[in-house]
């Protein structure tokens, strides 16, 4: 094949692919969600009451536990609060222990499971388990060495069905 028809003819195919493309592009955007179920939540604006003197911060985790409270796990002191179905606080503990609060789980006995990402003035880089009053029962990790550099303690101590060893 000449040069010249060469160029042509990959000028054409090059043309029905971008036609082609486009129609396929445009019968995507025609569709529409098909998702017509009733939407089982609703927005409560200002649910969460916060005494005077806490602020929220980053939330990092949000995790409901058996009695129906909600736990949130965020970045300012205190980190670790406990909400009951009303958004009244319950409670909140672990002010001063976290560099950067990562991971909030709860087990199946109620115990609370926090992680912390960073590690600076001797705290962080590890797991703690809390008992729901906030006594702490367990920690793993040396407080403020990062033993697995880039490898943080929720994939050093979390199972891949997510129970915590």
């Amino acid at each position: 094949m000449p040069c010249r028809d060469r160029e042509i003819f990959v000028l054409l195919i090059a043309a029905a692919i971008g036609m082609l493309s486009g129609s396929a592009l445009q019968a995507q955007g025609d569709s529409h969600a098909t998702n017509d179920l009733p939407n089982p939540y609703r927005h409560v604006e200002n649910w969460a009451q916060l005494p005077a003197g806490i602020e929220w911060g980053q939330v990092i985790s949000v995790q409901p536990d058996a009695r129906g409270n909600i736990w949130v796990f965020h970045r300012k002191d205190p980190p670790i609060l406990e909400f009951d179905t009303s958004g009244r606080l319950v409670r909140s503990f672990g002010a001063g222990m976290f560099v950067q609060p990562h991971w909030l789980t709860i087990d199946h006995d109620g115990n609370i499971w926090i992680t912390d990402q960073s590690a600076k003035d001797g705290k962080g880089e590890q797991a703690v388990k809390f008992n729901p009053e906030g006594r702490i029962l367990r920690t793993l990790g040396n407080a403020g060495l990062a033993a697995l550099r880039g490898r943080w303690p929720r994939r050093r101590y979390q199972r891949p069905r997510g129970e915590v060893l």
